[in-house]
């Protein structure tokens, strides 16, 4: 009896962020009865990958600082696993993903957005990247509406190349939340109870904004005293965040839980989640707030005006806004009652957001990719079509500065090539 098809992910580390908690959640979901699925990391595995399913295999790279050959040793993996399709989990693997896809004629390449690591729009790097990837017939994938748009606007990647896979929660996870509650898991927390809690989750990285919470907080701090900021989450700013909040005169008032696995149980300490991010496609944090029933305050990016507008789970102001933003915690924390109301829509609104529907969604993504996938057909003799699209990864191994002569297109006809001087691979 044939295997199931294999679809490796692509990923830098499993060490983090919400990406990767999610594709670890994912693969304790997916059955492995109907398609087989492997983990590739391109630095080392990370402290993650001990939590993965028994029966998905992770193979760590090592790489450390950028490596032109990445991508030429990915294909070997991927040759050596048999995979019909790799998945570009970030921005940050596209690359590697599509020099493999050099070497590797029969497998599909789908590169995913989840969101930037820094900056509001691509950079020219990944603009061509893009529009390499759909010269190659790679697909892509995003979490959000938003994403889809600007992928198109942006990178300019045909629409029908775009698959929207919405981010999920787990709603078994987060019971609901009463006053009581709140305080224990406080006490257990070892969180002050004497004052209103603002949280937030994610790294302490500048695409996040915490930097401009803190300054929200200052300014509410002036109005409401009695309010104590917790940071969840670990990250390269810490320390430059820790000095602002001294300057800033709050250093007593901000709590820095670090990285936490319990997010549940500090979610349910809180009395308003914020979500000061500077750019986000659909932040896992936020729809875990949601379903813990926590009131929001978050900037308009991403789907987040549709998600908590719609119905009324919180409050949506612009981004790179700290006053906006400390208006709309000073009118929470001084309207108990609405804060829970907005609480109670907030659970409401998570139920459209159940983790189920999301791996049932990727299921059946793959699926429509492998459908007919012969798996041995990796190591079958190539046709003229495959020669051309070899002949390109030739070239890319024999270059060290990244130049290629031709622009190649690569679709089910095979891979057309056309003189072209200015024609590069994205470096």
């Amino acid at each position: 009896m044939r295997n199931p098809p294999l679809i490796v992910h692509l990923i830098p580390t499993l060490d983090g962020g919400g990406t990767e908690r999610t594709l670890l959640a994912l693969l304790h979901r997916w059955e492995p009865a109907r398609l087989r699925h492997a983990v590739v990391t391109l630095r080392a595995a990370g402290a993650a990958a001990a939590q993965l399913p028994p029966e998905v295999a992770c193979r760590a790279l090592g790489l450390t600082g950028r490596c032109r050959r990445a991508g030429l040793r990915l294909g070997r993996v991927v040759r050596d696993l048999e995979a019909v399709v790799v998945h570009a989990r970030n921005t940050g693997c596209w690359f590697d993903a599509l020099v493999a896809g050099l070497r590797c004629r029969r497998t599909q390449i789908v590169l995913g957005f989840h969101g930037f690591d820094a900056g509001v729009a691509f950079t020219g790097r990944q603009r061509r990247l893009a529009r390499w990837g759909v010269r190659l017939g790679a697909l892509f994938t995003t979490v959000s509406q938003r994403g889809r748009r600007q992928l198109h606007a942006e990178a300019g990647v045909p629409l029908e190349r775009i698959e929207v896979l919405a981010n999920g929660v787990d709603l078994r996870r987060f019971p609901a939340t009463t006053d009581g509650t709140r305080e224990q898991a406080r006490r257990n927390l070892g969180l002050p109870t004497d004052g209103l809690l603002v949280g937030t989750v994610g790294s302490l990285t500048p695409v996040k904004g915490v930097d401009l919470l803190l300054t929200a907080l200052a300014r509410t701090c002036a109005v409401h005293r009695n309010l104590y900021l917790v940071l969840i989450g670990e990250g390269p700013q810490r320390a430059a965040l820790l000095a602002r909040a001294g300057r800033l005169g709050i250093r007593d008032q901000v709590i820095f839980a670090g990285a936490r696995a319990d997010v549940p149980a500090w979610l349910g300490a809180l009395d308003i989640y914020a979500c000061a991010s500077r750019s986000e496609g659909a932040s896992n944090a936020l729809l875990e707030a949601l379903a813990a029933g926590c009131p929001i305050v978050t900037t308009d990016v991403g789907d987040h005006a549709d998600i908590v507008r719609t119905p009324c789970a919180g409050l949506v102001v612009p981004p790179e806004a700290p006053t906006a933003l400390s208006d709309a915690l000073i009118e929470l924390a001084r309207r108990p009652q609405r804060r829970a109301e907005l609480g109670a829509a907030a659970r409401r609104r998570a139920q459209a957001y159940d983790f189920a529907v999301t791996a049932r969604d990727y299921e059946r993504f793959y699926e429509r990719l492998t459908i007919g996938a012969d798996p041995e057909a990796v190591g079958a003799p190539m046709g003229e079509p495959d020669r051309r699209r070899a002949g390109c990864e030739q070239r890319v191994q024999q270059t060290t500065a990244g130049e290629c002569p031709v622009e190649h297109e690569w679709s089910s006809r095979g891979c057309q090539e056309r003189p072209l001087a200015s024609a590069r691979v994205p470096s």
